[in-house]
C-alpha cells in the first residue's frame, strides 16, 4: 500500500513538472488567459482588416513575426543563439501589434476597452498586457525542445510568386519571350548609361534634392567601428543604436537629380485624402529610411534603404500598360564590415527595374541562365568616395535611373529633403479618426495597379506593377528573386580589394 502511494506521488510530481502535460491537459491559468487575450487581439485585427504583412506571422506562434533575413537563421540557431533569435522575432511581433492596434477604426475601440478590462486589470494598456503575455508564452512554450524545433520549421516567409499562376500561364513557354524582352530592355538601358551625363535628354528643369542635414562626416574607420561594435551579439548582426543609424544614413545619403517636367516628377510624402485615396504631398520633399540586413560569406551586412515617392507615372498613351497612380524608387547601400560600401542597388516601388551598381570593392559574378533573370549592372564599376555624394539621376515621367555620378550638373534647382522612418507609412493619419496603413493586407497599395497585370501574370507575381510594401518586392519576372532575400548577394557578388586600397 505504501509503495503504491509513493508511486502515485512520484507520478503526480512528474506530471506537475512536465510542461507538455500542462499544455495538453491543463495549462496554468495565466497561460490560458494570455492565450485567450492574444487570440482575441488577433481576431480583432483580422475583423478590422488592419493586418500588417511587412513581417510574416508564424503558425502556432501568434506572438512572433519573421522576415526573410531572420528566417535564414532557422537551421543554425541553438542554445544562446536561439534565445537571441527568439528575442528578435518577438520584437517584430510586438512592433507589428503596436502598428495594427494603432490602425484600428474607432468602431473597434470598445473591443480594445473590453480586452483591457477583462485581462490583467493591474496593467494599464493593451500593449503592456500583450508584452507580458508574449513573455509568458515564450517562457512556457519555448523552454521545450519540441516547440523550439516546431518554431524553426515554421519560421518561414511565403514567396511572392504564385506557382499556380505559373502553371496556368505555361511558364516554361511564356518565360522565354519575357527573357528575350528583358534582354532587349537591358541593352536599351545600357545605351542610356554609357553616354556622358550632359547627353541625357531634359524634358523640364533638373532639380537636385539633397539632405537637409549633411553635417555628419564619418571616416571609413568610424563606419567600421559602428558596424563591428554593434555586432557584438550572439548572432553577430550589426544593430546600431538609433543615433548611430542616423549617422550612417546621413553619411551615405544619396542626392537625387530629377528631370522635372510636371508635378508627377516631384518627390513627397504619401497621405490619405478625404476621398479614401492616397496622394503625394510634394510641398515638402521627404525620403523614407529603413534598415535591413543581408548575409554574405558567413557575415551579416548592414543595409541602408532610402525610399522616395512620386504622385504618378503618367501614361504616355491611353493603352500604356506601365503608367498609373503613384511611383517611386528604393535606393540601397550595402556596407561591408570594414566600412566600405560593397554595392549600391535600386528598385522601383513595384519591385521592377532592379539595377545593381558594384563599387570598387566588389564585382558581379553570375552565370547566364535562360530561366533566371540576370543581375543587371547597367553602368561600369562605380568608384565610391566617402567625401563625395552619390548622385542618382532620374528621368522624367517614367522615373528610370539614367546614371549615377558624383559631380552635380550645372543649371539645377536645389531643394533639401527631410528624412523620416519608413515605418510611418504603415500608420498614416486617416480622416481625422484613426491611422491607416498605406498598404492593404496583401502588401499592395490600392489604386496603384497597372495594366501590365493582365499580361504579366504568367510569371507568377500577383498584381505586377502595383506599388508594394517592404517584404513584398519580387524583383525578377523570370526566375525568383526578392529584394529582401537574405542570400541575394551570396552567389552574385564577389568582394575585392582595390589595388590602391590600404584596407
Amino acid at each position: 500500500m505504501i509503495t503504491k502511494i509513493i508511486i502515485a506521488l512520484l507520478a503526480l510530481s512528474l506530471i506537475a513538472c512536465n510542461p507538455a502535460y500542462l499544455k495538453d491537459n491543463h495549462e496554468p491559468i495565466v497561460v490560458q488567459n494570455c492565450r485567450q487575450l492574444i487570440n482575441m487581439t488577433e481576431q480583432t485585427i483580422k475583423d478590422a482588416g488592419v493586418t500588417d504583412t511587412q513581417n510574416a506571422r508564424i503558425a502556432n506562434f501568434p506572438y512572433l513575426r519573421v522576415n526573410r533575413f531572420l528566417s535564414s537563421f532557422r537551421a543554425e540557431v541553438q542554445n544562446q543563439t536561439f534565445d537571441s533569435w527568439l528575442d528578435l522575432l518577438q520584437a517584430l511581433g510586438l512592433q507589428d501589434w503596436s502598428i495594427e492596434l494603432n490602425n484600428l477604426p474607432s468602431q473597434y475601440s470598445w473591443k480594445l476597452e473590453q480586452l483591457t478590462t477583462d485581462f490583467f486589470p493591474a496593467m494599464a494598456s493593451i500593449h503592456s498586457k500583450l508584452t507580458y503575455c508574449s513573455n509568458t508564452l515564450m517562457r512556457f512554450e519555448l523552454s521545450q525542445d519540441f516547440k523550439r524545433e516546431e518554431l524553426k520549421r515554421s519560421a518561414i516567409v511565403p514567396s511572392e510568386y504564385n506557382t499556380w499562376q505559373q502553371v496556368l500561364g505555361l511558364y516554361p513557354l511564356t518565360a522565354i519571350p519575357f527573357r528575350i524582352g528583358i534582354y532587349r530592355w537591358h541593352q536599351q538601358a545600357m545605351t542610356t548609361f554609357s553616354g556622358p551625363i550632359l547627353s541625357l535628354p531634359v524634358e523640364g528643369q533638373v532639380v537636385l534634392y539633397t539632405p537637409a542635414d549633411s553635417t555628419i562626416k564619418l571616416s571609413q574607420e568610424q563606419v567600421a567601428e559602428i558596424l563591428q561594435s554593434s555586432a557584438k551579439n550572439p548572432l553577430h548582426i550589426p544593430m546600431p543604436t538609433e543615433h548611430q543609424q542616423q549617422q550612417l544614413f546621413k553619411q551615405f545619403a544619396p542626392h537625387f537629380e530629377i528631370d522635372t517636367a510636371s508635378e508627377n516628377d516631384k518627390i513627397g510624402a504619401p497621405q490619405w485624402d478625404n476621398n479614401d485615396n492616397i496622394l503625394i504631398n510634394t510641398t515638402k520633399p521627404v525620403v523614407f529610411q529603413l534598415i535591413s540586413h543581408t548575409r554574405m560569406q558567413s557575415k551579416t551586412l548592414l543595409q541602408l534603404n532610402y525610399n522616395i515617392w512620386f504622385p504618378a507615372r503618367p501614361k504616355e498613351w491611353p493603352l500604356d500598360l506601365l503608367g498609373g497612380r503613384l511611383d517611386g524608387i528604393i535606393w540601397r547601400v550595402t556596407l561591408n564590415t570594414d566600412g566600405n560600401p560593397l554595392i549600391l542597388d535600386s528598385i522601383h516601388n513595384c519591385g521592377c527595374y532592379h539595377f545593381f551598381f558594384p563599387t570598387q570593392y566588389a564585382r558581379l559574378s553570375e552565370s547566364i541562365s535562360l530561366f533566371q533573370e540576370p543581375a543587371f549592372a547597367p553602368q561600369n564599376q562605380f568608384n565610391f568616395n566617402l567625401d563625395q555624394p552619390v548622385i542618382v539621376r532620374l528621368g522624367s515621367n517614367q522615373h528610370y535611373i539614367q546614371k549615377i555620378h558624383s559631380t552635380p550638373t550645372t543649371d539645377t534647382v536645389n531643394r533639401n529633403y527631410v528624412t523620416v522612418n519608413a515605418d510611418q507609412l504603415r500608420s498614416l493619419a486617416y480622416i481625422n479618426e484613426h491611422d491607416r496603413s498605406l498598404y492593404n493586407e496583401a502588401g499592395i497599395i490600392n489604386g496603384s495597379e497597372r495594366g501590365e497585370r493582365f499580361f504579366f501574370w504568367p510569371m507568377g507575381i500577383p498584381n505586377p506593377g502595383a506599388m508594394r510594401q517592404w517584404g513584398h518586392h519580387a524583383t525578377a519576372f523570370v526566375g525568383r528573386r526578392h529584394f529582401d532575400d537574405a542570400d541575394l548577394f551570396e552567389n552574385i557578388l564577389v568582394p575585392i580589394t582595390p589595388p590602391d586600397s590600404d584596407h
